[in-house]
């Protein structure tokens, strides 16, 4: 009855529709209400009649109830639809009309003449646009509909051209604020419309392009050749890293393989992979050189970076030297050991081989070959040959020395500066080896003498023989009286001379043995004089080092021990301070009592080889540059905080001198050696070279003494003076700066080590008292 349907096609037949509803909605609506009501009121009555079946009539009554409320909601349904569709048609025809009117605005050529006016554009049509999708959204979600569809799609496409027209505005305007704010920076004025024509002005403009033109191919050339060096840096650098890489390596195998070799065999396996690896860094160092050279032509060439270039190259040439550096010290170590070891083992062998020669007796004037040749010459040649086997042996033992004090020198150097592994103490293997030698030595000097004065009474007895022979009278007393002399010195051809004595006739002219005499003296006075010349000088050598050892002795006995007497009251400036009074005194008593005087001792018959015996203990001399350098201090202690104490004690024991006289005299040793050596040298043809060498260790003494007193001074150097190396020199000199008008010198101190030099100044206090040098410039 109501199922009615209808379609409206545009606002107007929506419109009647509704009415059309709303005139049926009353007009049915009311009616069919009425007569359910009637209806449902009519059943109740009848069922309450009992005419009827009640649940029946029930059951229709509420069937018909639930139809009205279907019929309700379906009209209520119809009415929604109907007011959605006015609302849509509404809709529709205002987006319609919208759309008219952003095609005229879209399609427009106006655009803004300011940066402002097209940033205030373009937000108004994001604005716009933003609006109309919202608007066309809301109208295609109350009915999606092609015609609005396609409206949209071509106010995309209108959207997209006028967008593209404002962003192009807005860059053209940001473009010509750039220009002229890019011409005011350039001094570029524009012209006036009013004052120039436009021909003048664009003449104008071409100008000022072309010239801008040239600028800028000027910068693009410059910006061409930048980048070309940026590339050429940014090689440089990758192969000065891996060149870096490489010395890095080389620094590592080296610190790899740092051990200190035991025996010559270690020391020639060491230097084999030396050298092979001395081949394997060739490549490295071309590389490095290579390197360096490409830095300094890209320094001539003008690079943009030379600071950075000049430190690269710097850089990999400090670290090649460094790994030049470690490499020549490895070899110079390896070197020195195989020195050592070389040495040691051949001087032990001819010390071994010249002890069993000299202790087989031989009696060289009766041999086969004495007696076919001519014996003086022969037993001449043998003296000579047996005089220079001891200078020989002797360079030999101050050899093996010497190369054992350079080998521990580049022991330490290697520790200190490479960090070298060692195994086993090589001093103390050196040492061994060296006591071992030093005893050798002594045996064979001792079988030495005692072959040598056997030597001496051959060649006395072939002279004696020859000119016992020679049957001329003038020579008859003179032999006669050697002969004698040599029987009474228990000549081991006593027997020989003696017969050949009484042999000759012993008559001869009276004023013949005057003769005699004053030729023999002529022609041996001047070596009588030489001889007892060194015999005096070396009687003194011992008796002055006795005397020294007894003086030694009495300091200690005394000086030394009043400080230990509990019943003597010690000042308390010098309680606790026996080590700084005294120094190391003891040490060089023990030294000179129990091992230099015997050593001196054994020389009392060989002035001439006294020299060795210096060379022999100069390590042990070393005492002295630590007495030395402890000196100062000690000094201070006597003078100032002792008192009368020492002075007691000199009077106690009725000693000659006070303890001050006692405290100098190892310094004066010192320098009576000098003087006795100096002395022994000027008087002896044999043996110059031992005692040369022993003057100079004196000599060197007091050197490294004030070396290390110097060095004891320095301040402000934190790593070990030991791992520079020796001081060459040290010594004071004058800075003078040129620039300054008015010269004023500045003293500094230099030390020159082996390894480096170190400059330092002296420094004083507020009051002018020197204060113990400063450390100033680091080592180079």
């Amino acid at each position: 009855m109501f199922g009615f349907k209808f379609s409206a096609k545009n606002k107007e037949k929506v419109k009647d529709k509704t009415k059309e509803n709303d005139k049926r909605k009353v007009q049915v609506g009311t009616n069919t209400i009425t007569n359910a009501d009637k209806l449902i009121s009519a059943a109740a009555e009848l069922a309450q009649t009992g005419e009827c079946d009640p649940q029946e009539i029930y059951g229709e009554a509420r069937e018909l109830e639930q139809r009205m409320e279907g019929f309700i909601a379906r009209v209520e349904r119809r009415r929604a639809l109907l007011d959605m569709s006015v609302g849509f048609y509404t809709h529709t025809k205002e987006l319609f009309s919208w759309f008219e009117d952003l095609k005229t605005e879209l399609q427009s050529s106006e655009i803004a003449d300011s940066v402002e006016g097209a940033e205030e554009l373009l937000q108004q049509f994001t604005q716009q646009k933003q609006a109309t999708v919202d608007a066309i959204v809301n109208t295609i979600s109350e009915g999606v509909l092609q015609q609005l569809q396609d409206g949209r799609e071509t106010l995309e496409d209108l959207w997209s051209v006028r967008k593209l027209k404002l962003d192009l505005c807005l860059q053209l305007r940001f473009f010509e604020r750039e220009a002229i704010d890019l011409f005011e920076q350039c001094d570029v004025q524009l012209m006036a419309d009013q004052q120039y024509d436009a021909p003048t002005r664009i003449q104008a403009l071409l100008e000022f392009l072309h010239e801008r033109e040239m600028d800028l191919e000027d910068i693009a050339e410059q910006k061409r050749v930048k980048l070309e060096q940026c590339v050429q840096l940014r090689h440089f650098e990758i192969e000065a890293r891996q060149v870096m890489t490489w010395i890095r390596n080389a620094q590592s195998m080296i610190t790899a393989g740092l051990v200190c070799p035991n025996c010559l065999t270690d020391a020639e396996q060491l230097k084999k992979e030396h050298e092979q690896f001395q081949l394997a860094i060739e490549k490295t160092y071309q590389s490095a050189v290579k390197v360096t050279h490409k830095a300094e032509q890209m320094i001539q060439n003008n690079h943009y970076n030379t600071d950075l270039i000049h430190s690269i190259g710097e850089n990999v040439t400090a670290r090649w030297q460094q790994l030049i550096f470690l490499a020549e010290e490895r070899m110079k170590l390896i070197m020195a050991s195989m020195n050592w070891f070389k040495t040691a083992e051949q001087v032990c062998s001819v010390l071994e081989t010249l002890e069993r020669e000299y202790r087989r007796d031989e009696d060289w004037c009766s041999t086969e070959k004495a007696n076919s040749t001519d014996k003086v010459t022969y037993i001449t040649q043998l003296v000579n040959k047996h005089q220079e086997q001891k200078e020989a042996f002797l360079k030999a033992c101050t050899l093996a020395r010497r190369t054992a004090e350079t080998f521990l020198k580049y022991v330490h150097r290697n520790v200190h500066t490479l960090g070298m592994k060692v195994t086993r103490n090589p001093e103390i293997q050196v040492t061994a080896t060296l006591d071992h030698l030093l005893k050798q030595e002594n045996i064979v000097l001792e079988y030495w003498t005692h072959r040598k004065k056997r030597l001496d009474h051959c060649q006395q007895f072939v002279l004696f023989e020859n000119s016992a022979k020679q049957e001329t009278k003038e020579k008859v007393k003179l032999l006669s009286q050697l002969a004698d002399g040599l029987v009474e010195k228990g000549h081991m051809h006593a027997a020989e001379i003696r017969s050949w004595s009484e042999k000759e006739d012993r008559q001869s002219d009276p004023n013949l043995e005057e003769k005699l005499q004053q030729t023999a003296k002529e022609l041996t006075e001047e070596k009588r004089k030489s001889a007892r010349r060194k015999e005096f000088i070396m009687a003194e050598l011992l008796q002055t080092e006795r005397t020294y050892v007894n003086d030694l002795e009495t300091c200690l006995k005394t000086y030394l021990a009043g400080l230990f007497n509990p019943a003597r009251p010690v000042p308390p400036g010098i309680t606790g301070k026996h080590d700084v009074i005294f120094g190391n005194l003891e040490e060089i008593y023990n030294f000179h009592n129990n091992v230099f005087l015997r050593e001196l001792e054994k020389y009392e018959a060989l002035p001439e080889d006294v020299g060795h015996c210096f060379v022999t203990w100069a390590e042990k001399f070393s005492i002295y540059v630590t007495y030395c350098k402890n000196k100062p201090d000690s000094q201070n202690l006597v003078e100032h905080c002792s008192g009368d104490f020492f002075d007691d004690i000199q009077k106690q024991y009725d000693l000659s001198s006070p303890l001050p006289s006692y405290l100098i005299k190892p310094v004066q040793r010192i320098t009576k050696y000098q003087l006795l050596l100096k002395d022994l040298l000027s008087c002896c043809e044999e043996g110059q070279g031992e005692i040369k060498d022993g003057l100079d260790v004196m000599l060197n003494v007091p050197k490294k003494a004030n070396d290390a007193l110097h060095l004891s001074m320095l301040e402000g150097y934190d790593e070990s003076l030991d791992a520079l190396g020796d001081v060459y020199v040290q010594d004071t000199f004058t800075v003078w700066d040129p620039k300054q008008l008015i010269k004023k010198g500045r003293e500094r101190h230099l030390f020159l080590f082996e390894m480096c030099i170190i400059f330092s100044k002296e420094s004083k206090d507020s009051i002018g008292k020197s204060k113990p040098i400063r450390l100033v410039l680091r080592s180079t």
